[in-house]
Formats: C-alpha cells, structure tokens, sequence
C-alpha cells in the first residue's frame, strides 16, 4: 500500500489492500466508506483474487461509498458521492453516484 501526502482517511473506513493500493496526494475518504481490491467471486470459499487499485491525487470518496474489486483506478479530482456503489473505473474529474455509480457530472 502507497498513500500519498495530506491524505485524510477518516473514522470507520475500511481498507482492503490485499490486491494492491496506491492512493494519490490529497485524497479525502470521508466516514464510513469502503475501499475492497479483492474478490472472491461467486465462491466464498474460493481464494481471493487480487485487483490492483489506484485512486489519483484530489480525489474525495464520499461517506458510506463502497468501492468494490472491479473499479481499479479513480480518476484525478474525481468524487464519489455518499452512498455510491463504484463497480467500474472513474475518469478524471468526474462525479460519480448511484448504484451502480455512473458519471453525473464533469468537472472543469
């Protein structure tokens, strides 16, 4: 696991890092949200399958965000409204929310 400078991971997060993590400069993980970079598939008895994961420097993971195996970059200055379920990879400076997350906004 790499974690950049004047990160801010803040109370209650959960971060799995079996497959591999890099996160960038000044990244926000606000309360509560959930980071996985492994799977088990459909098999919970199977042995877990690393996702190597990247989350680029500005960007901000909102409260209660879950961000599961498959979304393995987060785009520069990207944020992750509460609550969003990210299963795919984030651009760069998007908003992502819903679930599954999908981009609602692009920012200048």
């Amino acid at each position: 696991m790499d974690i950049g400078d004047d990160v801010s991971i803040n109370m209650n997060v959960r971060i799995d890092y079996t497959g591999g993590l890099k996160v960038g400069r000044n990244v926000v993980i606000s309360e509560s949200a959930v980071v996985y970079t492994h799977s088990h598939g459909f098999d919970p008895h199977s042995p877990p399958r690393g996702f190597y994961k990247e989350i680029g420097d500005l960007a901000w993971i909102g409260a209660r965000a879950i961000v599961l195996p498959q979304c393995q970059r987060i785009g520069k200055g990207s944020v992750i409204a509460a609550g969003a379920i990210v299963s795919s990879d984030v651009p760069p400076n998007s908003v992502v929310a819903g679930n599954p997350a999908r981009v609602i906004r692009t920012l200048q």
